[in-house]
């Protein structure tokens, strides 16, 4: 049938019986030196609604919603998304082709679920019709923890959805640090909160699961950080980077003379001082293909060290889809 698409598998497909989904087999591997055929559903005079109801876990955060089309042309077919009845706004299918080469998903930011409490979500994703009857490839459709091309390990954002802008929704970011290290005082990068590293007190940021780092990193993988880091006193500081695999740590320092460990990487060679410094940096180049556990900050001198707005990213792109702070 039709409807038979793998990535829709659990959820309930609804359409009009008198204008049924029309499937196609579409290219779209581009990359592969043999031809490959994949099927492609599109909807006819009226949309095709996918819809289930789910119980989310706490940790549940995104509806990742991964169709793409293969063919450009005006007014594309849209996907609607509706979370607990409210609509989300209309995003147009995002196009594959020679000069797209990178599928990407289209992700909705779930409300919290309670720490103490299961809770169940209505979720309904329409397929709308589009000129000349154009399919859509669908890769997945699922709720997820993790965002597919954007990881947020510190930061402070604004626990409510926002559907311009979706992520993510962790206030103070998944690697959760004491609260005794989070500062309101003093002027911060991004929001209101950032991170107070006393000398001689490295702060460890732990993930919950090994973080791949590739050199063209698949959904779930990432090869960019992000972060804000000030040192208001003057002096240096340092990132140590704990990897799974091999098991060796890589040092990454800021400041205005060179590290005195010479397999250190240079971040940063001028002067550190009151003024925030947003840094986005190659971790591939830094790492090679890794898996990483842990990123610790450091103080290398007597004077604190503060840090804001720390992510991993897919591409330096990516980084543009972070919200503003509240």
């Amino acid at each position: 049938r039709a409807t038979h698409i793998p990535a829709w598998r659990g959820w309930k497909v609804t359409f009009n019986e008198q204008t049924p989904p029309l499937r196609k087999n579409v290219t779209d591997d581009l990359n592969s030196p043999t031809v490959r055929h994949r099927p492609a559903i599109a909807a006819v005079g009226e949309p095709i609604v996918l819809s289930a109801e789910r119980r989310l876990d706490t940790d549940d955060r995104w509806l990742v919603v991964g169709a793409h089309r293969v063919q450009d042309g005006p007014n594309p077919p849209k996907l609607k998304i509706a979370i607990n009845g409210k609509e989300q706004p209309e995003q147009d299918a995002p196009l594959f082709d020679r000069s797209h080469r990178d599928a990407r998903p289209i992700c909705f930011a779930l409300p919290r679920s309670p720490a103490t409490s299961d809770q169940s979500i209505e979720l309904a994703v329409s397929q709308m019709p589009g000129n000349d009857e154009t399919p859509l490839v669908w890769r997945c459709l699922t709720v997820s923890r993790t965002h597919p091309f954007l990881r947020c390990l510190f930061d402070e954002i604004d626990n409510a959805p926002n559907a311009a802008s979706p992520l993510p929704l962790e206030l103070f970011g998944e690697a959760d640090p004491p609260v005794a290290n989070i500062r309101t005082e003093n002027a911060a990068n991004w929001g209101s909160s950032h991170l107070y590293v006393p000398p001689d007190e490295p702060l460890r940021l732990a993930v919950k699961q090994p973080i791949a780092i590739r050199n063209v990193p698949n959904w779930g993988e990432f090869r960019f950080l992000r972060l804000a880091m000030r040192k208001p006193e003057g002096g240096k500081l340092q990132l140590i980077v704990q990897r799974v695999e091999p098991p060796t740590p890589v040092a990454l320092v800021a400041g205005e003379k060179q590290p005195a460990d010479e397999n250190a990487r240079v971040m940063w060679q001028q002067p550190l001082g009151k003024d925030w410094i947003v840094l986005t940096r190659d971790l591939y180049a830094d790492l090679g293909e890794c898996q990483i556990e842990s990123i610790t900050l450091q103080s290398l001198d007597d004077q604190p060290a503060l840090f804001d707005h720390i992510y991993l990213s897919r591409g330096p792109g990516d980084f543009n889809g972070i919200p503003n702070p509240r």
